[in-house]
């Protein structure tokens, strides 16, 4: 295990030194290599988690490795590692990175990540994790980019109820990630059904919501994500009067135009 272990760790940096070099690793077979050592050796978290690197690294940035990952098995490899090594931090937020790099790179993986039951299994994760800070921050960034790019995906997150797990983790790290935590509680509000709105939505959300833009003022994708969830909450024929209310009473007017005019070039802030 000790060589596999090593050689998976070399391909993981050699892979991020140059994309010239990414693609001669992946012509060179490396993605087959560093799959069948992580499926030898099933019970060693230090394989598993060398591996989730590799894989991460070939596949950043390149559709195409990312793809050649895919097909060889790397969605459920990872998932699988993440499983069996379920109180490993480390290897928990290396297996999250390698996943949102398998999912940025095509929706479709999105999609086959989703029906694998890869947002269960994180949502799992960040329940049993709750002080594991860089695992909770690279769960709920895979999980906010599956709910922007698969509806399958969205709707496991809301059913595997991931607005109530991202609402814990940002009380619990407000002033350390919780940029990522909004992402995901913004994507998992953004429904249709106001039942959904009516049912997951806690009442500590609005003051969470603006205190983490009121933490984060220059971060322009938290104060996208927090904007489009306080949306979310006034919208509805139940509830929504009553929640714009509230936001008017937490200050959420004098933190939004904060937002509007700190970010004049930022569409996604001005929409």
């Amino acid at each position: 295990a000790g060589v596999q272990e090593h050689g998976c760790a070399a391909v993981a940096v050699l892979a991020c030194s140059a994309d010239e070099v990414r693609s001669q690793l992946a012509s060179a077979g490396a993605v087959r290599a560093v799959a069948l050592a992580m499926q030898a050796h099933p019970g060693v978290a230090s394989v598993q988690g060398q591996g989730c690197a590799a894989l991460q690294n070939l596949a950043c940035g390149s559709r195409e490795v990312s793809g050649e990952v895919v097909l060889a098995g790397g969605i459920e490899i990872v998932l699988s590692a993440m499983e069996s090594h379920p109180k490993d931090v480390n290897l928990q937020a290396l297996g999250c990175t390698a996943l949102q790099s398998f999912a940025a790179a095509e929706a479709a993986h999105c999609a086959r990540l989703a029906a694998f039951g890869g947002v269960g299994l994180v949502l799992r994760m960040m329940a049993m994790l709750p002080q594991a800070v860089e695992a909770q921050e690279h769960g709920f960034a895979l999980l906010c980019a599956l709910a922007q790019h698969s509806e399958d995906a969205r709707a496991s997150v809301r059913r595997g109820g991931g607005v109530d797990v991202g609402l814990a983790a940002l009380a619990l790290h407000l002033g350390e990630a919780g940029k990522a935590h909004c992402g995901v509680l913004a994507a998992a509000a953004a429904d249709d059904g106001e039942d959904c709105r009516v049912r997951v939505q806690p009442p500590q959300t609005i003051d969470l919501l603006l205190a983490a833009m009121r933490g984060f003022p220059a971060d322009v994708p938290l104060q996208a994500a927090c904007l489009q969830a306080l949306v979310q909450l006034c919208r509805g024929r139940l509830v929504g009067k009553e929640r714009a209310a509230k936001i008017v009473a937490a200050g959420g007017i004098p933190t939004a135009l904060a937002a509007l005019a700190a970010h004049p070039g930022s569409p996604e802030v001005q929409i």
